[in-house]
């Protein structure tokens, strides 16, 4: 009856707003203390790109003040980096960017975050791949170790290295995504690995709550997961 009342409540006015907002907000309060986490996952997607607007501002603000440092520093590398940055258009800090990062993804690996199965593997071309599920129990006896010797909480592990190669790790409410990165990638690269985990999230999260081993329907993450593939090369000579 109730419902009914609500659905064809049609009045001018909002006495049927402020008679249910104390109620509301009331069970809304006593939710969220009891499972926090379950509006954490809710909004997730939504909370996500406004963080990364926030980054993305103060990342842009941060270049140009590299390119106001790099301005008065005098070489002729520099010099010819400057005319370099005058005939393509592009800011001095992205030319000298390019010039001096070399980085390659060479591995993605999504992860179902509850059990640790391995749901997408890709890799670049030439890439000698390991057994994604040997790599998957890694990572998470990895993530495991540091839980239960660094006191848990709400962290989780970001990022490892292996000699040449480093693991950027981002998790989702339901998913984790690991990079298998060759060389020093630039901090945005976890902006691009968050972005495709949310929409990761967003597209199967149907078949991800109804995951009970079995990774093919996933195979259509791919194409969310391939941006990921990025590689930066220069040539210093």
């Amino acid at each position: 009856m109730l419902a009914d009342a609500i659905s064809s409540h049609d009045a001018p006015d909002d006495r049927l707003s402020v008679a249910l907002r104390p109620a509301v907000e009331r069970a809304i309060r006593t939710s969220i203390r009891s499972d926090p986490t379950f509006f954490a996952d809710i909004l997730y997607p939504v909370i996500g790109p406004v963080i990364r607007k926030a980054i993305a501002e103060a990342l842009r603000t941060m270049a140009e003040s590299f390119n106001r440092s790099l301005v008065l520093m005098f070489s002729w590398k520099y010099v010819r980096w400057r005319f370099e940055a005058l005939r393509s258009g592009r800011p001095f800090s992205e030319v000298v960017l390019l010039h001096t990062l070399v980085y390659r993804v060479e591995q993605l690996f999504l992860l179902h975050r509850k059990s640790g199965l391995v749901l997408r593997h890709l890799s670049s071309p030439g890439v000698e791949v390991q057994d994604a599920d040997l790599v998957s129990g890694m990572l998470t006896a990895i993530q495991d170790f540091v839980h239960d010797s660094f006191g848990g909480g709400e962290g989780a592990l970001e990022s490892f290295r292996v000699g040449e190669l480093g693991v950027w790790i981002e998790q989702g409410p339901s998913t984790v995504l690991a990079a298998v990165v060759r060389g020093h990638p630039p901090a945005d690269l976890y902006m691009l690995l968050r972005a495709q985990l949310e929409r990761v999230e967003l597209q199967l999260g149907p078949e991800l709550a109804a995951f009970a081993g079995d990774p093919a329907p996933f195979q259509r993450a791919d194409a969310v997961l391939e941006p990921c593939m990025v590689f930066a090369s220069s040539d210093h000579a």
